[in-house]
């Protein structure tokens, strides 16, 4: 159920949704120890890198702008992403825990576990693959995702790792892959794209952040530790990754405007340079995808698919060089 807004009461709101977090965050690392769930939901206790399971989060969750309250485990690549959009396939948003290669089956027992701790507003939920091995090679790792309420801060704890021989194990054969992607692209393993990232870099004693902010094509992952650190991280190791505001971290995100609003058919597109082409995505109240939208340079009138149900929806604005997200209500 949804309440109608006014006019300028949806443009305040999108004001403030936009400045409450964007991309780039702002990265962190420390070095804590690590404690396996207890009193946690076991998904199951042989879980294979190839299964798939949908978690609920606890709490009202802001990924990428968008509120999530389910995520969606993907376990062969050791990461979490918001419900729908691995079936749609087209675009997807993730955050990696411990990405390898593909194709992974468990060398032990592998826990794949969840809980959400704490009291409102001061949730969190956590997410634990415990002691996850590799096909045909010796090792195993543990590692945690956490998702902070109210912050909306994103961390990845890694326990203990053994992995004795990195190269058939990793995408670069040095380290895994540790962040969260934007906007992922997939149309074959030649043309998938990454237009905004952030991941691990650096050397496990002095790990860095690397913002990717344009196109990285998926065979770069294999080409060295450019998107990737110099080794495997250290046990205990802890990533953090804070949304950011619009003042400090990323001055030129545009404030898009929509009316009419409520809408019925179309809707305006205003405050943009619309001399680019742009993609935009509708997106549900939950941040479920629903359609992915191309707008051809000039062009500043999205129309509405025919059998959009009445309720609150986002769209996700993205250009070569503007980035804009905004509610709007279908009457």
């Amino acid at each position: 159920m949804f309440r109608l807004l006014s006019l300028t009461g949806l443009f305040s709101l999108a004001i403030a949704f936009a400045q409450a977090q964007t991309f780039p965050y702002q990265f962190s690392y420390t070095n804590e120890p690590y404690e396996e769930l207890t009193n946690a939901t076991v998904l199951d206790n042989n879980l294979v890198w190839d299964d798939q399971a949908t978690v609920p989060v606890g709490f009202t969750f802001l990924f990428d702008n968008l509120p999530q309250t389910e995520m969606f485990v993907l376990g062969y690549s050791g990461a979490i992403l918001p419900v729908g959009q691995y079936e749609n396939g087209d675009t997807l948003d993730a955050i990696f825990g411990y990405a390898v290669l593909p194709g992974f089956l468990p060398f032990s027992n592998t826990k794949v576990q969840y809980k959400t701790d704490g009291t409102a507003p001061n949730r969190i939920f956590k997410l634990e693959m415990s002691k996850v091995g590799f096909d045909g090679i010796q090792g195993q790792v543990s590692f945690q995702i956490w998702l902070y309420e109210t912050s909306n801060a994103i961390q990845v704890r890694l326990g203990n790792q053994f992995v004795p021989n990195p190269t058939n194990a990793y995408f670069n054969g040095i380290s895994p892959l540790i962040g969260y992607m934007l906007n992922y692209h997939y149309f074959d393993d030649d043309q998938a794209v990454f237009p905004q990232a952030q991941f691990v870099t650096g050397t496990p004693q002095v790990p860095q952040d690397s913002v990717i902010t344009g196109d990285i094509y998926y065979e770069a992952l294999f080409d060295g530790p450019q998107y990737g650190m110099s080794g495997i991280p250290l046990n205990n190791s802890v990533f953090t990754y804070t949304p950011g505001t619009v003042s400090t971290i990323q001055p030129g995100l545009t404030l898009m405007q929509l009316f009419p609003n409520p809408a019925v058919d179309y809707v305006q597109l205003t405050g943009l340079d619309r001399s680019e082409a742009a993609q935009v995505q509708l997106l549900d109240a939950q941040g479920r995808l629903l359609r992915q939208l191309e707008l051809a340079a000039g062009e500043d009138q999205l129309q509405l698919p025919a059998d959009l149900a009445p309720g609150a929806y986002t769209l996700r604005y993205t250009a070569q060089s503007q980035l804009a997200v905004a509610r709007f209500v279908k009457g």
